[in-house]
């Protein structure tokens, strides 16, 4: 994994000024650390090697790079300009896509045709193409196959600590931002069964410059614990979210399950 994360590394620093502006997450070691997090996440509950994967919303390309070795991997993107075509050349990406898509609010692809979506910071992001995010997790849902899994990952806090202080700055910020409770009946209408869910990265990059010498494995868990005190948790930057397609969806509930209200 170090190899890879050096040839990333590498590519950058050989890239033309141009190709630099929206790719400074993979500019250093620590920003590019939370990607090996990340897809270990996906190798954890991604057990066949024969697995298909959507990287949806790929961009540049970095996530798809360091699955394909391991899983079929499709690089999906809503469009290619040339900064998008460079990373991925230069990254070798085997398995490239165009997303034509969003016109029809529909994906390319299908129905049930991978194990796994994964979604990189892409969700809060799909309005910007005129489709809302409830539609982008249906269709994800769509190509999954039964039991699939989609991965969510940098999807921003409603509470940011690190979006509230861009925002104050006048700097740039997610214009879309997300309550715990909010994503979760989200992903229910979706037809999605979250497995696991986790508030990231608190202070992680300040921590990581200011303590050069100490190993980033460390900063990483130690903001891990920051993120999970009560008084901090709500103030991480991003969510990080498993979940499962639900079977035979939508689900008609059970009326002995529930009470109903009386007719007047």
């Amino acid at each position: 994994m170090l190899t890879k994360l050096n040839h990333i590394l590498e590519i950058y620093r050989k890239a033309p000024s141009n190709y630099k502006t929206n790719a400074e997450h993979l500019s250093s070691l620590a920003t590019l650390f939370p990607y090996i997090y990340h897809t270990a996440l996906v190798k954890k509950y991604l057990k066949d090697t024969s697995s298909k994967i959507l990287d949806w919303g790929a961009y540049l390309g970095q996530v798809t790079y360091l699955l394909q070795d391991q899983f079929t991997v499709n690089s999906y993107n809503p469009s290619s300009p040339q900064e998008v075509l460079y990373w991925q050349k230069n990254l070798g990406i085997k398995l490239v896509s165009e997303d034509k898509g969003y016109k029809d609010q529909q994906l390319n692809f299908p129905k049930e045709s991978f194990e796994a979506v994964i979604s990189s910071g892409v969700l809060e992001h799909s309005f910007e193409h005129g489709v809302d995010d409830v539609t982008a997790l249906r269709n994800l849902n769509s190509v999954l196959k039964p039991n699939g899994l989609l991965f969510i990952w940098n999807l921003p806090t409603k509470n940011a600590l690190a979006e509230k202080v861009a925002e104050k700055r006048k700097k740039w910020r997610h214009i879309l931002r997300y309550e715990l409770d909010e994503i979760l009946v989200k992903l229910s209408l979706a037809g999605f069964n979250v497995v696991s869910i986790e508030r990231q990265e608190l202070i992680f990059n300040q921590l990581a410059k200011i303590l050069k010498l100490v190993p980033l494995p460390w900063i990483w868990s130690f903001d891990h614990f920051l993120c999970n005190l009560p008084l901090l948790n709500n103030f991480a930057h991003h969510y990080t979210i498993v979940a499962k397609k639900i079977e035979n969806f939508p689900v008609v509930p059970a009326t002995s399950s529930y009470t109903a209200y009386p007719k007047s």
